[in-house]
C-alpha cells in the first residue's frame, strides 16, 4: 500500500536528541489528562447549592436531595 515512505528530512525532520521513552509518554499523557479535566469541570453548569433539601412526595415520604 505504501511504497517508498520517507521521514520527511527535506522539510527539517531531524531525529530527536533523546529517545521518546514511555516515561515521556506517560509523563505527557498525565498533562493532557490534567488540562481535559480542567475543562471538562470549567465547561460543567454549576450546580445550585450544596445545601440539602427536603421535599414531602406522594404518600407522605420525605425525599431529601
Amino acid at each position: 500500500m505504501i511504497e517508498n515512505e520517507r521521514l520527511p528530512t527535506h522539510m527539517g525532520w531531524k531525529r530527536p536528541a533523546e529517545p521518546f521513552t514511555l516515561d515521556n509518554l506517560l509523563g505527557n499523557l498525565e498533562r493532557v489528562e490534567t488540562e481535559y479535566r480542567k475543562q471538562l469541570n470549567a465547561s460543567a453548569p454549576k450546580r445550585r447549592s450544596d445545601k440539602r433539601v427536603a421535599r414531602k412526595v406522594h404518600g407522605g415520604a420525605t425525599l431529601v436531595y
